[in-house]
């Protein structure tokens, strides 16, 4: 977990658990490293492995205050949800469509490799509450609002075609999920 660390008070005790505006779940707020010693107790010592370590995979689903357990990264979900990236706007977005477009486009984008100030990429080190992402710096992609809460998990692929003049190229790619109240 990246700071800034408010959910903290003095001297590392707990207080209301929040990180940078976002609400923590209860069942998130774990002793790590009670469970770091339980765990060695477990590998080195054979002692008992920990309840919350119940499998190879154990994360925790932000917003469903719940533990999952599974024994790979192919069994962490269900099913697939293919999205084709597009070239049509939608507002300040490109849209991100269920059916794959009927004919390629493309999007023009630049880098100039003397700047160094400016980036193409984006990061965020804690969940965004209660404010739009810059996406000034890249192309953002929406879909249309799911019908039912959508958990992702497991892996994230992709396929890209690009054209560029340089001998390699790094994509970055960040997901939010965008609020009714955010649009």
């Amino acid at each position: 977990m990246i700071g800034p660390y408010d959910h903290f008070g003095a001297q590392g005790s707990r207080k209301s658990p929040v990180l940078s505006g976002y609400a923590i779940d209860p069942v998130a707020q774990i002793d790590t490293p009670e469970i770091t010693f339980q765990w060695m107790d477990y590998v080195m010592r054979d002692g008992k492995k920990p309840e919350l370590l119940k499998d190879k995979i154990n994360y925790q689903v932000m917003g469903a205050n719940e533990w999952k357990h599974t024994p790979s990264l192919e069994k962490m979900s269900n099913e697939m949800l293919t999205l084709y990236l597009t070239d049509t706007k939608v507002g300040d977005h490109y849209r991100l469509a269920k059916e794959k477009p009927p004919k390629p486009g493309f999007l023009y984008q630049e880098v100039d490799f003397a700047d160094r100030k400016t980036t193409n990429n984006d990061y965020y080190p804690a969940p965004i509450v209660g404010k739009k992402p810059d996406l000034s710096n890249g192309f953002s992609f929406i879909s249309e609002p799911f019908d039912e809460p959508v958990s992702i998990d497991g892996t994230f692929l992709g396929e890209i075609k690009a054209s560029l003049n340089k001998k390699d190229m790094d994509i970055g790619v960040v997901l939010y999920e965008v609020m009714p109240q955010n649009l």
